[in-house]
């Protein structure tokens, strides 16, 4: 993450998408990093409840109760748009004491390619989400469900989650130091300055670790030797981007994300959903452009001098 802020920085955005310390991660894995994640957003905002509680009443009728209100007022409408590579990015009612996540319902998301989950409150089961090792940063452990608390609001709209206001499509880095929210506009900008950032800090500390006698760094702490869990993710994102009928043009010369760095799978992947959301008819005569001069560009460059020859 610190490498990502120096990107932000360089590209003009100071304190711009830092969420606040408070987000934290609920665990951590010291020895592989797989608690960190990095994922392209998909949002969803609950708001407080006006309605009253469901007050006494017979256990039968209060289990109607609460199952009519997680499908009509509280349910999960963003699930569907859940694929490989999302990073699901809740803003919750900020006072209930309510746990929108559970051990259930985030292992459901992470079945759908979910590679994270961010909340600007709370969550519960957080003993099962540890053991479970499902990537999760929120403030503080929830209790209670979500009848009679919360509501949903909205879907894939912009929400406000530790300070910073995450769009969809935003990429999201998230490790042991916080969250931070890259703009989808900057994010090849980002990515580029902060991969050079990372292969200088590892270079310094190869030299300092040989002269202390300690192991250099993990190979998998820059995206190299990833473990097969973060290997399906980024590959699945991939294929999950490829089957959208707008990239189909990128197939043959879009490498293997699980051979470069995490940093160059972001760049591709905020690349990519560049291309998807500029495919638009162009005026006729108008140039179209590869995005961030990218790999395709660069190749299509070289077959207009081969024409020229």
């Amino acid at each position: 993450m610190a490498d990502v802020t120096d990107g932000l920085d360089a590209v003009g955005l100071h304190n711009i998408g830092l969420m606040d310390p408070a987000i934290h991660p609920l665990w951590r894995d010291p020895e592989r990093y797989t608690h960190r994640f990095i994922g392209i957003a998909v949002t969803a905002r609950y708001v407080p409840t006006q309605l009253p509680p469901a007050g006494a009443r017979s256990v039968v009728d209060y289990d109607r109760w609460a199952g009519d209100w997680y499908r009509q007022r509280s349910p999960e409408p963003f699930v569907p748009l859940l694929r490989p590579g999302s990073a699901l990015v809740i803003e919750d009612a900020p006072a209930a004491d309510v746990g929108s996540i559970g051990s259930n319902n985030i292992l459901s998301w992470k079945l759908r390619g979910c590679v994270g989950v961010v909340t600007s409150a709370t969550a519960r089961d957080t003993d099962e989400i540890v053991t479970q090792k499902v990537p999760l940063y929120l403030r503080h452990p929830g209790r209670g469900i979500r009848p009679g608390r919360n509501e949903i609001e909205s879907v894939n709209r912009p929400v406000v989650v530790g300070g910073v206001t995450v769009f969809p499509g935003d990429v999201i880095v998230a490790d042991g130091d916080g969250v931070v929210v890259v703009p989808r506009a900057r994010a090849a900008e980002v990515a580029d300055y902060a991969q050079g950032i990372l292969a200088g800090d590892k270079a310094g500390r190869r030299d300092l670790y040989q002269r202390l006698g300690l192991p250099s760094d993990p190979p998998w702490s820059s995206g190299r030797g990833m473990g097969a869990d973060t290997k399906c993710r980024f590959e699945g994102g991939r294929k999950a981007l490829l089957e959208d009928s707008a990239l189909q043009t990128l197939r043959a010369r879009l490498p293997r994300w699980a051979s470069r760095s995490v940093w160059e799978c972001v760049r591709f992947t905020a690349a990519l959903r560049h291309a998807a959301l500029s495919d638009k008819p162009k005026k006729q005569g108008a140039r179209k452009r590869a995005p961030w001069g990218s790999e395709l560009g660069r190749a299509g460059r070289n077959q207009a001098r081969r024409k020229r020859r």
